[in-house]
Parts: C-alpha cells; sequence; structure tokens
C-alpha cells in the first residue's frame, strides 16, 4: 500500500508537467514553431505566383517601405528553397559594398571553399538578378529585374523585408552607417534604413541608374545614364556636386551618353569611365576627379567599352576593347597598356596580379610588376561576371551555368559547380559561403 499511495502523486505531478509543456508550446509564434517542428499544414502568407515554400520556412507578412510615413503593408514575395537550411553556421562577417572597398580590388577577407561544395540553400526572388549583393551582420542584400531590393537571412534564407521600387534594379547596393544606398532603372538614387527596409530619401536623376554607389566622407558617389556622376550628402540626398560626361546625346539616332561605372575611389580621386548607347563605334573617356569638389584632374581617351575600375598602389586599371590599361591616380599619364580581346568584367587584384575575363571567353592573370601574362584560362564561353578573389582562389561563374574556382598561381581548376542556370553575377565569399544570382531569379549559397 505504501508504494501504491507514492505512485499516485507522482503521476499527478508528471500529468502537471506534461499540461505545461503543451499548453507552453500552443503560446509560442507559428513562426517559431514552423521553424523547428515540421508542419502538416503551411502559414498562409502573401506570395507571388511562382513562389513556393516548404513547411516550415516562411515568415508573416510586414510593411514595404514607401515615400509615406505610414508604410502600407505590401510584402508579397517569400523565399523559395531547393534545400532546406542546414545547420552550418555562416558567420556575420560584412561586405559593405561592391566588390569590397572603395579601391574595387574584388578581394574578400573571409576564405572561400578550395573543394567541392554543396548546395546550400536557393532563395527565389521575383526575376533576374544583376545587383552583386553585399552583407551585414547576418543579412544579404540585392536589388532584382522586378524592380526591388530584397533583404535575406543568410543562415535562414528568410526574408526579412523588401523594397519595391518604379524599375528594375541592377545597381548592387553600399552600405553606411545603418543605410543602405543603391540606384533604380527608375532613375532614383535611394537610401534605406538598413533594419527596416524604410525609405530615407530618394535622389531623382534624369535617367536609369546602374552604377553601384561609394560611400565616403559623408557622400554618394555615383552614376547616372542621364550623364553625370553625382555627389549627394549622405544624410538626406542633397546634390553636392555632379559632373557631366563627353559624348553624344541624340535621340533621334538613338545616341545617348551616360555612366555605367561604377566609380573607384583612392587618394581623394573618384576614377570612373563613360558609357555610349548607340552607335557602331564610340569614343568614350576615363576621368580622375577632385572628390570633395568633383573638379577634373585628367582624362584619358580610348574607344567603345570602359569596365569599372579597380585601385591597386596608386595606379588604376580597367578594360577597354582590345586593351586593358594602367593609369597613374594622379595624373592619369600610362604605366600598363596590355593587349587583349574584349574585356567584359570589372577587374580584380590580388598580390601583384590582375585577374579579368573577355568577350572569348578567357580569364587572364596579369603580372603587374612586369606587365605580362601570367596565365589565362579558356573558360569555353563567354566571361560576364567579374572573378572574386580569396586565400588564393579565384571564382566566377559564366552564364553556361558553370562555376569555377581556380588556383590563383597556376589557373589551374580547384573545382567546378554547375548551376543548370544563367549565372548573372559576380560571386561575394563570406566565411567559407559563396553567394551569387542567376538570370533565372535565384540567389545561390554554396558551402
Amino acid at each position: 500500500m505504501k508504494r501504491v499511495k507514492n505512485l499516485v502523486p507522482f503521476s499527478l505531478i508528471m500529468l502537471l508537467i506534461l499540461t505545461t509543456i503543451s499548453c507552453g508550446l500552443m503560446d509560442l509564434p507559428k513562426n517559431l514553431i514552423g521553424r523547428f517542428i515540421p508542419q502538416s499544414e503551411k502559414i498562409e502568407v502573401r506570395t507571388t505566383d511562382n513562389a513556393a515554400f516548404l513547411p516550415g520556412v516562411t515568415k508573416s507578412p510586414e510593411p514595404t517601405a514607401t515615400n509615406s510615413a505610414e508604410p502600407s503593408s505590401t510584402y508579397t514575395i517569400e523565399p523559395t528553397l531547393t534545400t532546406v537550411p542546414t545547420q552550418i553556421e555562416i558567420s556575420p562577417q560584412n561586405t559593405f559594398m561592391h566588390r569590397v572597398n572603395l579601391e574595387r580590388t574584388g578581394v574578400y577577407p573571409s576564405p572561400g571553399p578550395k573543394e567541392s561544395p554543396s548546395l546550400l540553400w536557393k532563395f527565389e526572388a521575383g526575376d533576374s538578378i544583376y545587383s552583386e549583393p553585399v552583407v551585414y551582420e547576418g543579412v544579404i542584400y540585392f536589388g532584382c529585374h522586378d524592380g526591388k531590393l530584397y533583404a535575406v537571412d543568410i543562415e535562414t534564407a528568410e526574408l526579412l523585408w523588401d523594397f519595391e521600387t518604379e524599375d528594375t534594379v541592377l545597381s548592387p547596393p553600399a552600405i553606411s552607417e545603418g543605410v543602405i544606398y543603391f540606384g533604380s532603372d527608375d532613375g532614383n538614387v535611394y537610401a534605406l534604413d538598413l533594419e527596416t527596409g524604410y525609405e530615407i530619401w530618394k535622389f531623382k536623376t534624369g535617367d536609369w541608374v546602374s552604377s553601384s554607389p561609394t560611400i565616403s566622407d559623408s557622400m554618394v558617389i555615383v552614376g547616372s545614364y542621364d550623364g553625370y556622376l553625382y555627389a549627394l550628402d549622405s544624410l538626406n540626398g542633397t546634390e553636392i556636386w555632379k559632373f557631366e560626361v563627353s559624348g553624344i546625346n541624340n535621340s533621334a539616332e538613338g545616341l545617348k551618353k551616360g555612366v555605367g561605372s561604377s566609380p573607384a575611389i583612392s587618394g581623394g580621386v573618384v576614377l570612373f569611365g563613360s558609357a555610349q548607347i548607340g552607335g557602331a563605334s564610340r569614343e568614350l573617356f576615363f576621368y580622375g576627379l577632385d572628390l570633395m569638389t568633383g573638379e577634373m584632374l585628367w582624362e584619358f581617351s580610348t574607344w567603345n567599352v570602359i569596365t569599372s575600375p579597380v585601385v591597386y598602389e596608386g595606379i588604376v586599371y580597367f578594360g577597354t576593347q582590345g586593351s586593358f590599361y594602367g593609369l597613374n591616380i594622379k595624373d592619369g599619364s600610362l604605366i600598363l597598356d596590355f593587349d587583349t580581346g574584349i574585356v567584359t568584367t570589372e577587374p580584380a587584384v590580388y598580390e601583384g596580379v590582375v585577374f579579368f575575363g573577355t568577350q572569348d571567353g578567357l580569364v587572364f592573370a596579369v603580372d603587374l610588376e612586369i606587365g605580362e601574362e601570367k596565365w589565362v584560362f579558356d573558360a569555353g564561353s563567354y566571361i560576364n561576371n567579374a572573378p572574386s578573389i580569396s586565400d588564393g582562389v579565384v571564382y566566377f561563374g559564366l552564364s553556361n551555368g558553370l562555376f569555377y574556382a581556380l588556383n590563383s598561381e597556376n589557373g589551374q581548376i580547384l573545382w567546378e559547380y554547375d548551376t543548370n542556370e544563367r549565372i548573372s553575377t559576380s560571386p561575394i565569399i563570406v566565411n567559407g559561403s559563396i553567394f551569387f544570382g542567376t538570370d533565372e531569379g535565384y540567389l545561390f549559397t554554396l558551402n
């Protein structure tokens, strides 16, 4: 009888504990339950027609930033995952701007994979992704052909917020002091609160903005296809100065000058090239401007195409049709003229060697000390995305879907990965993971 008496209170205690636990689970938010406990039914959210969901990866709708004081609730897209996020931890290492820094070197401090990686997750945006991402505090930000800027958690692929503009977003964003800056084909330069996506200010240019902003000395330096390079106050978007490039505007003949280049800054000099839409042969100019005043220090004339630049040890490098140039940033004097095909990518510089791709499918490594070819890799396909460098490895993807990792010393293949999609951005590297976008509208993460 003594044993029976003790058993009854013990059973009552266990019943109370189980009841308490079950009640506690009932009080958990649905999105937390969905993350940790598989659900038989999805939580209902607003999505676009092509957005599909895996159970347990959802997010409740939140407001999209607008110009009004009280933003309206217009969240429409959520991530589609073809691979469920694993428990691999991605460090919140930051890449604040396009090509890593003001010099646009394309060299990432975080090591990337040196052996064949696996797909960690894919996030489906609303359209093609041509805006190279940036990462800050565990969130990846990128623009999209659907006119939105996205903020996505890099570990879970969960959409945190999106902001809708009135046209395509090709401009790679830049981050500074809690604000993210980018341009849109609607002609505006936007500044958004990094955490909420709410608009702080916007500045209207005369045409589309695909240039990636450079942030320096409390100024946002960005180009527009209205033919100007602008310096804007980073706090309120007011114009500080603007510089008009040389070129031809003739709407009847379909000719338009502009600035699509993402400017580099070094030694108080802003460095960028002009662009010309239309015409069989176009004279273009590469400029060095005073950062504080916008006054032209020098210009260099070339033809047909100028890539965005990179700066290394006081010399600015860029590609054109048939040549790869190096100019002294102080006076524009010619330092390097390397014969090549049509250069189609921004260059990257690592340990005295510059890397770039060409229209005929070649990746060049040129020793800058002697100005000679170090090695050439034949990718067999048009090189449309700039190479990125990390810890002695050259990473780049092609429009045929192949992604390569090459040894920077000799150009030998370390590994390749077939995405079966058209890769449309340069990769960024964050603590062993690689992120890039595709023409099909997916953001890939390899680890």
